[in-house]
C-alpha cells in the first residue's frame, strides 16, 4: 500500500489494494500497523475502522479458527527488531511467513490430529 516505487503490473495491483483498503473490504494487509499510519492519515482513512484489516506478526488471521473451521493461520512476519536505543527497525517487509494449523477428528475414536504447515514468500 505505501510503497511509492512500484511500476508496471505492481502499480496496478497496488491501486486495486489501495481501493479495497479504502473501501474497507476484500483485503487483508500483513504489516505492522504503525507502518501504515502516515499513509492512512494522508489519505484521510479512519484509523480505527481499518485496523481490523491489518494483521501483524504474532497474530492469528481473523475469520478462521480451529474451533469453528478446523484451521487457523498464525503470522510470523514481516519481522521487526528493536535496537539498543529502542528504535524499531522493520526487517523483511516484503516477505510473508505464516503457519497453518489444520485439525481433523477421527470419526470412530474421536482423536484429534493436528497438522502444521509453514508458508514462506520472498524470505
Amino acid at each position: 500500500l505505501v510503497d511509492e516505487e512500484c511500476d508496471n503490473d505492481a502499480k496496478l495491483i497496488q491501486a486495486e489494494a489501495r481501493h479495497r483498503f479504502k473501501a474497507g473490504k476484500g483485503i487483508r494487509v500483513f504489516s505492522r500497523p504503525a507502518v501504515l499510519d502516515k499513509w492512512m492519515k494522508d489519505n484521510k482513512i479512519d484509523d480505527t475502522a481499518h485496523r481490523a484489516l491489518i494483521t501483524d506478526a504474532g497474530q492469528l488471521v481473523p475469520g478462521l479458527t480451529l474451533k469453528d473451521d478446523d484451521v487457523e493461520f498464525f503470522v510470523h512476519s514481516p519481522h521487526a527488531t528493536r535496537t539498543a536505543d529502542g528504535t524499531l527497525i522493520d526487517r523483511n517487509c516484503d516477505s510473508l511467513a505464516m503457519q497453518a494449523t489444520l485439525q481433523d477428528k477421527h470419526p470412530n475414536s474421536g482423536v484429534i490430529k493436528k497438522t502444521r504447515v509453514h508458508f514462506f514468500a520472498d524470505i
